[in-house]
């Protein structure tokens, strides 16, 4: 709608047919050539607008999937720990002797390994 516009403002206006010419104000032409002027203007600050706001859209997004990764990676470290800290719980069972300490090592490799992945 606003394009036809805009073409109406800038063409000459139309001539009636019982009338030879038109002839408008100058003033008349002006406002209408200004109004035109104008009306281009808001539609490039319009698009403009939009192309910013979807800049933003598109800046949201990747932050909430870089967070949505950090919140796992996080999530993954504290099961790591969790295991870890269970593990300790169950080599603090383990009475201390000679024998123990072969049964405490395997138990720090394994526990080691599987936190490793």
């Amino acid at each position: 709608m606003s394009d036809d516009l805009v073409k109406r403002l800038h063409l000459p206006w139309p001539k009636d047919e019982s009338v030879e010419e038109v002839t408008l104000p100058v003033w008349v032409l002006a406002l209408t050539s200004e109004a035109a002027d104008r009306i281009e203007e808001l539609k490039k600050e319009r698009d403009t607008y939009f192309a910013e706001r979807n800049k933003f859209q598109l800046y949201l997004q990747r932050t909430h999937a870089d967070w949505e990764l950090e919140v796992a990676a996080v999530d993954g470290l504290n099961a790591k720990l969790a295991k870890a800290v269970e593990a300790l719980g169950d080599m603090e069972k383990v009475p201390c002797s000679e024998a123990s300490t072969g049964i405490l090592k395997v138990m720090i490799r394994y526990t080691i390994a599987e936190l490793k992945g």
